[in-house]
């Protein structure tokens, strides 16, 4: 195999993304199913498990995506390209993906009854951007500092 021919292969498919993904799916997936299972124990209303998830979903990709492409006091990035990527499609893709996914189909059920359904997509609406913008202020005060490799 030519030279060319290994590294257009490579630039295609990093080596080891889709596990990434699938794990990161995995978790955040058992994580939902484990938020409804504690709201339906406590009896609450079906529409409270995937605000709290969406909630939390966008606090994490927030924070995450903020985190993965920070820069040190030098201007230099934290992470390896290959590195963010990975982790950017673990936890952005694959956790707060599978934690919040269900969550819009969650949402599309819960439009069908009528009334509350529009007061409740405008707090999950409303929720989910205060979640990130926090999460983004939380990954502003991680320290920076240099990881010593070059870009």
């Amino acid at each position: 195999m030519s030279d060319a021919h290994a590294l257009s292969k490579r630039s295609i498919r990093p080596p080891g993304t889709l596990a990434h993904v699938i794990a990161g799916a995995a978790l955040g997936g058992a994580l939902r199913a484990a938020a409804d299972i504690a709201c339906i124990r406590l009896g609450l209303p079906f529409e409270w498990p995937t605000l709290g998830v969406n909630i939390v979903g966008c606090a994490v990709a927030a924070w995450a995506f903020r985190w993965i492409h920070a820069y040190d006091s030098q201007g230099d990035p934290l992470h390896s390209p290959r590195s963010a990527r990975v982790r950017e499609r673990a936890i952005i893709s694959g956790f707060c993906g599978a934690l919040t996914t269900m969550s819009a189909v969650a949402s599309m059920e819960a439009a069908r009854a009528a009334g509350a359904a529009a007061l409740f997509m405008a707090m999950n609406a409303a929720a989910s951007l205060a979640s990130a913008s926090l999460g983004w202020w939380v990954a502003t005060l991680i320290p920076r500092r240099s990881h010593g490799w070059s870009r």
